[in-house]
């Protein structure tokens, strides 16, 4: 029997989360070295319509429990889903990408499973035995733990947002969909009421999707409105490099770089008056997409860009901030 990779295909509004198309990728490449296959686990309500999305990212088989119940998130539910189908078949390892939902539902999903667990993974060795070698970030990501498991024993992993990167998507895939049933299940012990959009100026920078930051550009604290203004016109959180976290204009929580103990992962950054130092950039570089806005087009962070903008940033960022509000009211 082939060796089961299972990836939960986590989605919002009708769309697979990024994260999880990039769990497919990672899964695909371990699945080749296994012999095995990649099994995508989706779950929702009304869902089958983004099936071929996961067999285009790498899936061999999608598990599909659609039921009205599972429309939201729950990790009641969402665990009891992974038990039965673990019922039926036996997987040697379930990835999960740790974004806030994945991260409470995966030690919690290890331990109804009675299998291993590795959080914050940063890469999944197959020995020649069939063991699994789990290289992992602890100590801030200051130092990283290996974790050995035998061979045919279940674990349960997390990584990054962002940690392996995406791979493209190839349509002519073929694969099954397997329509699975819920079932009875208790009733689950959270309620769903609505949601709290996140304040980009209180999210944790290594969390956020798009981060804009600031550096030695900028001559006084007041110009940071700036990056403020373009913040909230585009839903991004606020940094900065360590000379202006250090004169006390942006606390020390917001510092971008290797110094603050996280990287980034975020699918935007825009570096605004910043050269680009080492360790800058050793906290930035695994963003999606960087814009670099600079009046020295040879800055270190201009040639790491995928979009460099050579100017002056006291004109260009209110010009920017100003189209992006005018395209927003005309399509709001």
């Amino acid at each position: 029997m082939d060796s089961e990779i299972w990836v939960w295909a986590e989605n919002e509004h009708g769309e697979i989360r990024e994260a999880s198309l990039e769990m497919l990728g990672e899964a695909r490449r371990l699945a080749n070295r296994l012999k095995g296959k990649v099994c995508a686990i989706l779950l929702g309500d009304d869902i089958s319509k983004i099936t071929g999305d996961l067999i285009a990212y790498g899936a061999d088989v999608v598990y599909l429990f659609e039921d009205q119940r599972l429309k939201q998130y729950s990790t009641d539910l969402y665990t009891h889903a992974f038990s039965a189908l673990k019922s039926k078949h036996s997987p040697l390892l379930v990835l999960i990408a740790a974004t806030p939902n994945g991260v409470s539902l995966a030690p919690r999903l290890a331990a109804r499973l009675k299998s291993g667990f590795a959080a914050d993974t940063v890469t999944v060795n197959v020995q020649p035995d069939g063991s699994l070698r789990v290289n992992r970030s602890t100590c801030l990501g200051k130092a990283h733990g290996v974790l050995a498991f035998a061979p045919n024993y279940t674990v349960v992993v997390t990584m990054k947002p962002g940690g392996v990167g995406l791979d493209r998507a190839v349509r002519t895939r073929k694969g099954d969909i397997v329509a699975m049933q819920l079932g009875d299940v208790s009733v689950s012990r959270t309620e769903v009421l609505g949601f709290v959009k996140a304040d980009p100026k209180v999210v944790a920078l290594d969390e956020a999707e798009c981060v804009v930051a600031g550096g030695c550009g900028f001559r006084d604290k007041q110009d940071l409105d700036l990056i403020w203004n373009l913040s909230e016109a585009i839903g991004a959180a606020v940094g900065g490099s360590k000379p202006i976290v250090d004169k006390g204009w942006i606390p020390h929580s917001r510092l971008v770089g290797q110094s603050s103990g996280k990287r980034l992962f975020s699918r935007l950054f825009v570096g605004i008056g910043v050269s680009g130092s080492s360790h800058f950039v050793e906290g930035m570089k695994d963003s999606r997409l960087i814009i670099a806005v600079n009046s020295d087009k040879a800055a270190p962070l201009m040639k790491l860009a995928d979009l460099a903008v050579v100017g002056d940033l006291h004109k260009v960022l209110p010009e920017v901030t100003k189209q992006i509000s005018e395209w927003k009211e005309k399509t709001v």
